[in-house]
């Protein structure tokens, strides 16, 4: 079967390639750079996330989710969202270098205005593959922006490492996105044929913003609601806390981020060719969540239980003041994908405007709980996040049951096993480590590690869990002659 026909085990072996080779290499590099750098140098960064995500959202304005929805590819379509993309990138940018000076300002830093020209930069250079990732992605070849994807990475993390040593600061970060999105923008255009023509059609753009308008809409809000923290603590805080903050973020986002990311590449272009069959999409609904949900249970609760020794021993004690927000913002991480799962049906019916109306329903939970979380500190912020990803979830659950007759508590009896195999090892690594407390922090961890994923692994194996089956076709499709037997996500 091939790629056009449904979502392969090879497909999802090369989108988690690509996604944990860039997701992989960014965490080495902060674990790293966090030696090499201050909390204050990451939050000066972190400073500038919302501004650069809205840029970069308008830039896009959903063109890319528009393109990968078609039945087939348009090169009218394509050249025109690639020019608007291009021209909205570029103003974006300018906007960017003119509100600098303001932004900085906002927050009482000078130091901001330089290293916002240079993420505007950056915002014009994604301008220029977001058009080649959404064609890739809708043929569903991940292998050739795996090798982009990583080579950019391993780039960029090099020239960080080395100003860092340096004594760049929060320049060896700023190059380092720089340095990535270059490498990643040069190999996708000398590793895909496509080229834009000299064309743009405004029955194309019309087409294309009908669905995208929604999605970007809702990528909008979005992009505002999830870097809102960044926002406040960098207004209402120092630059240390907000750097605190957002070193438990990208921990997180480190497990999570690789997950969703792969779910949402891989399953959207396959439920999109099922739109109109709600049957068939429950039953992909359904193996979806019960794949990524065996991965993001273990991987959150489990990071929020050994996250005191682990931060510690990655990041350095000057980084203790993470612990206990991270294991706060992992029980938010570990229901996450199911938002996502939920979301790719809405798209893949066509129902933006619903996705864009319930976008806004939950952007104002999550606004109202920050907005009073932030007077009682970072730690009060991540609460909020928890309260707003419940209240998501039953939103985006609360439609599912009405578009496709599966809402949450079907979805939750489905990943059932899962629950209960998480539980237990959590229990398993608390009387591992409750045994062995007299340990060293770094030999404890190892041994916790190996305790709670060899019960999980085991077990799941033993009772031959859906996971596993998947998991052997996803390595064996890996082989140049594997035949795809595996119709789950079909």
């Amino acid at each position: 079967m091939t790629s056009q026909q449904g979502t392969s085990p090879r497909a999802v072996a090369w989108a988690s390639i690509e996604t944990l080779v860039r997701h992989g290499m960014q965490f080495a590099s902060g674990v790293i750079l966090a030696r090499l750098l201050t909390p204050d140098d990451f939050g000066l960064v972190a400073m500038l996330a919302i501004f650069v995500a809205l840029a970069m959202t308008l830039s896009e304005s959903g063109f890319g989710a528009a393109l990968i929805r078609q039945p087939r590819q348009n090169d009218a379509d394509a050249s025109t969202a690639f020019w608007y993309n291009l021209a909205i990138g570029t103003v974006m940018a300018l906007v960017l270098v003119g509100f600098a000076p303001t932004i900085a300002r906002f927050y009482g830093r000078d130091a901001l205005v330089p290293i916002a020209w240079a993420l505007a930069v950056n915002i014009w250079l994604t301008s220029l593959m977001t058009v080649h990732v959404a064609l890739l992605t809708r043929n569903l070849n991940f292998r050739v922006q795996a090798l982009a994807s990583g080579i950019g990475n391993i780039g960029g993390v090099a020239v960080a490492i080395v100003l860092a040593f340096r004594g760049a600061g929060v320049w060896a970060l700023v190059t380092q996105t720089l340095a990535t999105t270059f490498l990643n923008v040069v190999l996708l255009w000398m590793l895909h044929p496509w080229r834009p023509r000299v064309m743009f059609e405004m029955q194309s753009f019309r087409k294309l913003f009908a669905y995208g308008g929604y999605i970007f809409a809702s990528s909008l809000v979005n992009a505002a609601t999830l870097r809102l923290h960044t926002l406040l603590i960098g207004r209402l805080y120092s630059g240390s806390d907000l750097g605190m903050y957002s070193r438990a973020v990208t921990t997180r986002d480190s497990t999570q981020a690789m997950l969703t990311t792969v779910f949402s590449r891989v399953a959207f272009p396959v439920l999109a060719r099922h739109g109109s069959d709600p049957a068939a999409l429950r039953a992909r609904l359904k193996s979806g969540n019960q794949l990524i949900m065996a991965v993001s249970l273990p991987a959150m609760l489990g990071l929020a239980l050994v996250a005191d020794d682990a931060v510690p021993i990655l990041f350095g004690p000057q980084w203790s003041g993470t612990v206990p927000i991270l294991q706060v913002l992992c029980l938010a991480g570990a229901i996450w994908p199911l938002q996502v799962s939920n979301v790719q049906v809405m798209m893949a019916q066509g129902r933006s405007g619903v996705m864009f109306a319930l976008g806004l329903a939950k952007a104002c939970i999550l606004i109202g709980t920050m907005l009073v979380a932030s007077k009682w500190g970072t730690l009060a912020i991540a609460w909020a996040t928890v309260i707003g990803a419940v209240a998501s979830l039953a939103i985006n659950t609360g439609y599912s049951r009405k578009l496709i007759d599966y809402g949450a508590l079907d979805q939750l009896r489905d990943i059932g096993s899962y629950i209960l195999l998480t539980m237990g090892m959590l229990l398993i690594v608390a009387a591992t480590r409750h045994t062995i407390d007299g340990m060293g922090p770094g030999k404890r961890l190892l041994v916790e590690v190996v305790a709670g994923a060899g019960f999980y692994i085991g077990t799941a194996v033993m009772l031959r869990l859906p996971v596993v089956d998947f998991a052997i076709e996803v390595l064996r499709s890996l082989g140049p002659r594997h035949k795809v037997t595996d119709r789950r996500l079909r």
